[in-house]
Protein backbone atom coordinates (compact mmCIF):
# COMPACT_ATOMS: atom_id res chain seq x y z
CA UNK A 1 0.00 0.00 0.00
CA UNK A 2 0.98 3.78 -0.78
CA UNK A 3 1.73 6.04 1.84
CA UNK A 4 -2.12 7.26 2.17
CA UNK A 5 -0.26 10.95 2.64
CA UNK A 6 0.88 10.85 -1.06
CA UNK A 7 -2.31 10.25 -2.36
CA UNK A 8 -4.00 13.16 -0.28
CA UNK A 9 -4.32 16.31 -2.68
CA UNK A 10 -2.01 18.91 -1.48
CA UNK A 11 -2.07 22.44 -0.66
CA UNK A 12 -0.44 25.24 -3.11
CA UNK A 13 1.41 27.80 -0.98
CA UNK A 14 0.60 31.07 0.89
CA UNK A 15 -3.14 31.86 1.07
CA UNK A 16 -4.37 28.95 -0.81
CA UNK A 17 -4.21 27.02 2.55
CA UNK A 18 -6.88 28.92 4.18
CA UNK A 19 -9.33 27.76 0.86
CA UNK A 20 -13.05 26.60 1.64
CA UNK A 21 -15.76 25.54 -0.28
CA UNK A 22 -19.37 25.75 -0.04
CA UNK A 23 -21.85 24.02 -1.49
CA UNK A 24 -25.86 25.06 -1.68
CA UNK A 25 -28.34 22.25 -2.50
CA UNK A 26 -31.75 23.67 -3.82
CA UNK A 27 -34.69 22.02 -4.60
CA UNK A 28 -34.98 22.37 -8.51
CA UNK A 29 -35.50 19.42 -11.16
CA UNK A 30 -32.99 18.73 -13.57
CA UNK A 31 -35.13 19.10 -16.09
CA UNK A 32 -34.25 22.63 -15.28
CA UNK A 33 -30.70 22.39 -14.70
CA UNK A 34 -29.81 24.81 -17.76
CA UNK A 35 -31.16 27.18 -16.45
CA UNK A 36 -30.29 27.30 -12.76
CA UNK A 37 -26.62 26.48 -14.51
CA UNK A 38 -26.49 29.80 -15.96
CA UNK A 39 -28.04 31.47 -12.34
CA UNK A 40 -25.57 29.96 -10.72
CA UNK A 41 -22.09 30.94 -13.32
CA UNK A 42 -23.73 34.68 -12.37
CA UNK A 43 -22.83 34.28 -8.84
CA UNK A 44 -19.40 33.04 -9.26
CA UNK A 45 -20.50 28.99 -9.02
CA UNK A 46 -20.69 26.17 -10.97
CA UNK A 47 -23.57 24.11 -11.14
CA UNK A 48 -23.63 20.08 -10.25
CA UNK A 49 -26.32 17.46 -10.70
CA UNK A 50 -24.85 14.49 -8.40
CA UNK A 51 -26.92 10.97 -8.40
CA UNK A 52 -26.39 9.72 -4.52
CA UNK A 53 -26.92 5.71 -4.12
CA UNK A 54 -25.99 5.63 -8.02
CA UNK A 55 -25.41 1.47 -7.86
CA UNK A 56 -27.41 2.15 -11.52
CA UNK A 57 -28.01 4.50 -14.10
CA UNK A 58 -31.36 5.12 -13.04
CA UNK A 59 -31.24 4.06 -8.91
CA UNK A 60 -31.38 6.64 -6.23
CA UNK A 61 -32.08 10.90 -6.11
CA UNK A 62 -30.47 13.51 -8.14
CA UNK A 63 -29.23 16.85 -5.78
CA UNK A 64 -28.81 19.70 -7.82
CA UNK A 65 -26.17 22.35 -6.35
CA UNK A 66 -23.91 24.78 -6.13
CA UNK A 67 -19.92 24.51 -5.74
CA UNK A 68 -17.98 27.45 -5.12
CA UNK A 69 -14.04 27.96 -3.82
CA UNK A 70 -12.92 31.22 -1.99
CA UNK A 71 -10.26 31.97 0.42
CA UNK A 72 -11.06 32.80 4.62
CA UNK A 73 -11.86 31.47 8.15
CA UNK A 74 -15.07 29.41 8.50
CA UNK A 75 -16.94 32.18 10.08
CA UNK A 76 -16.29 34.09 6.92
CA UNK A 77 -17.27 30.78 4.96
CA UNK A 78 -20.69 29.74 7.17
CA UNK A 79 -21.34 34.10 6.45
CA UNK A 80 -20.97 33.62 2.68
CA UNK A 81 -23.02 30.45 2.03
CA UNK A 82 -25.57 32.18 4.06
CA UNK A 83 -25.87 35.30 1.79
CA UNK A 84 -24.95 32.82 -1.42
CA UNK A 85 -28.14 31.08 -0.60
CA UNK A 86 -30.62 34.46 -0.67
CA UNK A 87 -29.21 35.07 -3.70
CA UNK A 88 -30.09 31.98 -5.09
CA UNK A 89 -33.52 32.62 -4.96
CA UNK A 90 -33.36 35.54 -6.66
CA UNK A 91 -33.70 33.50 -9.55
CA UNK A 92 -35.92 34.72 -12.31
CA UNK A 93 -35.78 32.01 -14.75
CA UNK A 94 -36.63 29.06 -12.70
CA UNK A 95 -38.04 28.84 -9.26
CA UNK A 96 -34.96 27.47 -7.21
CA UNK A 97 -35.69 26.85 -2.65
CA UNK A 98 -32.51 26.28 -1.20
CA UNK A 99 -32.44 23.41 0.85
CA UNK A 100 -29.24 22.51 2.48
CA UNK A 101 -25.88 24.19 2.91
CA UNK A 102 -22.49 23.37 3.80
CA UNK A 103 -19.13 24.33 4.13
CA UNK A 104 -15.72 21.92 3.32
CA UNK A 105 -12.18 23.48 4.62
CA UNK A 106 -9.23 21.85 2.92
CA UNK A 107 -6.96 19.37 5.38
CA UNK A 108 -4.13 21.92 5.39
CA UNK A 109 -6.44 24.68 6.53
CA UNK A 110 -5.37 25.97 10.38
CA UNK A 111 -8.73 25.30 11.33
CA UNK A 112 -9.17 21.76 9.93
CA UNK A 113 -9.24 19.51 13.56
CA UNK A 114 -5.91 17.08 13.41
CA UNK A 115 -6.41 14.37 16.17
CA UNK A 116 -9.82 12.58 17.40
CA UNK A 117 -9.82 15.05 20.49
CA UNK A 118 -9.73 18.20 18.52
CA UNK A 119 -12.65 17.09 15.82
CA UNK A 120 -14.94 15.94 18.77
CA UNK A 121 -14.29 19.47 20.90
CA UNK A 122 -14.89 21.56 17.41
CA UNK A 123 -17.72 19.17 15.73
CA UNK A 124 -17.98 18.58 12.19
CA UNK A 125 -16.64 15.37 10.21
CA UNK A 126 -14.42 14.05 7.65
CA UNK A 127 -15.41 13.61 3.99
CA UNK A 128 -13.59 11.82 1.66
CA UNK A 129 -14.01 10.68 -1.99
CA UNK A 130 -12.42 8.32 -3.89
CA UNK A 131 -12.76 8.82 -7.74
CA UNK A 132 -13.84 5.73 -9.84
CA UNK A 133 -13.83 4.97 -13.55
CA UNK A 134 -15.87 1.90 -14.14
CA UNK A 135 -16.79 0.61 -17.51
CA UNK A 136 -20.60 0.45 -17.95
CA UNK A 137 -20.45 -3.34 -17.93
CA UNK A 138 -19.10 -3.76 -14.63
CA UNK A 139 -21.82 -1.42 -12.96
CA UNK A 140 -23.36 -4.24 -11.74
CA UNK A 141 -20.39 -4.95 -9.41
CA UNK A 142 -21.04 -1.79 -7.78
CA UNK A 143 -23.58 -2.71 -4.93
CA UNK A 144 -21.63 -6.21 -3.84
CA UNK A 145 -18.57 -3.56 -3.24
CA UNK A 146 -20.09 -0.96 -1.14
CA UNK A 147 -21.64 -3.69 1.19
CA UNK A 148 -18.46 -5.50 1.26
CA UNK A 149 -16.95 -2.19 2.33
CA UNK A 150 -20.36 -1.75 4.97
CA UNK A 151 -19.29 -5.24 6.40
CA UNK A 152 -15.77 -4.09 6.81
CA UNK A 153 -16.91 -1.33 9.09
CA UNK A 154 -16.46 1.31 6.48
CA UNK A 155 -20.06 3.40 5.26
CA UNK A 156 -19.79 4.23 1.89
CA UNK A 157 -21.89 6.63 -0.32
CA UNK A 158 -21.50 6.31 -3.91
CA UNK A 159 -22.74 9.13 -6.69
CA UNK A 160 -21.46 10.51 -10.13
CA UNK A 161 -21.87 13.64 -11.86
CA UNK A 162 -24.87 12.64 -14.08
CA UNK A 163 -23.49 15.96 -16.80
CA UNK A 164 -20.23 14.23 -17.28
CA UNK A 165 -20.10 11.59 -19.84
CA UNK A 166 -18.05 8.45 -20.37
CA UNK A 167 -14.19 9.19 -20.50
CA UNK A 168 -12.06 7.95 -23.49
CA UNK A 169 -11.66 4.30 -22.24
CA UNK A 170 -15.37 4.06 -22.09
CA UNK A 171 -15.67 4.67 -18.43
CA UNK A 172 -18.54 6.12 -15.66
CA UNK A 173 -17.06 8.47 -13.50
CA UNK A 174 -17.63 7.32 -9.79
CA UNK A 175 -17.40 8.70 -7.02
CA UNK A 176 -17.47 6.87 -3.51
CA UNK A 177 -16.96 8.68 -0.15
CA UNK A 178 -16.53 7.85 3.98
CA UNK A 179 -17.49 10.82 6.36
CA UNK A 180 -16.08 10.01 9.92
CA UNK A 181 -16.40 11.57 12.91
CA UNK A 182 -14.32 9.83 15.74
CA UNK A 183 -11.18 9.54 14.52
CA UNK A 184 -8.24 11.87 13.35
CA UNK A 185 -7.05 13.17 10.12
CA UNK A 186 -4.33 10.58 10.06
CA UNK A 187 -6.42 7.58 10.73
CA UNK A 188 -9.41 9.09 8.69
CA UNK A 189 -6.65 9.03 5.53
CA UNK A 190 -5.32 5.25 6.49
CA UNK A 191 -9.29 3.98 6.47
CA UNK A 192 -9.84 5.97 3.01
CA UNK A 193 -6.91 3.73 1.72
CA UNK A 194 -8.02 1.09 2.83
CA UNK A 195 -11.46 1.59 1.83
CA UNK A 196 -9.74 2.34 -2.22
CA UNK A 197 -6.86 -0.90 -1.86
CA UNK A 198 -9.35 -3.34 -0.27
CA UNK A 199 -12.79 -2.44 -1.24
CA UNK A 200 -12.56 -1.24 -5.20
CA UNK A 201 -9.79 -3.12 -6.71
CA UNK A 202 -11.66 -3.71 -9.89
CA UNK A 203 -11.39 -0.23 -10.90
CA UNK A 204 -9.64 2.58 -11.66
CA UNK A 205 -8.96 5.18 -9.61
CA UNK A 206 -7.65 8.45 -9.57
CA UNK A 207 -3.83 8.94 -8.19
CA UNK A 208 -5.02 11.60 -5.30
CA UNK A 209 -7.79 11.25 -3.54
CA UNK A 210 -10.17 14.27 -1.80
CA UNK A 211 -10.18 14.57 1.68
CA UNK A 212 -12.10 17.61 3.48
CA UNK A 213 -13.19 19.03 6.92
CA UNK A 214 -17.20 19.41 7.13
CA UNK A 215 -17.61 22.29 9.55
CA UNK A 216 -20.64 23.10 8.77
CA UNK A 217 -23.54 21.32 7.18
CA UNK A 218 -26.93 22.50 7.58
CA UNK A 219 -30.83 22.09 6.44
CA UNK A 220 -32.10 25.08 5.33
CA UNK A 221 -35.72 26.72 6.53
CA UNK A 222 -37.50 26.37 2.81
CA UNK A 223 -40.68 28.88 4.31
CA UNK A 224 -37.64 31.36 5.05
CA UNK A 225 -35.95 30.99 1.95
Amino acid sequence: MRDQKARLQKPGVGKKKKKYEMHVVVDCGTSQFDDFKLHAQALGQKALAIQVDAFTETSGHVEVMTAGKALGTSTEAIAQVGRLAGKLVECTTVPVVPVRARVELAPWHPETPQTAEELHAAGGYYEGHIQLSVPRRSTSYLLEYCQNATEAGYQVELSRNVMKSLNQHQEIPYMVTHRRSDIGLDDFCAALEDINDNHFTGFRTQEDHTIEYVVYDQTLDREAA
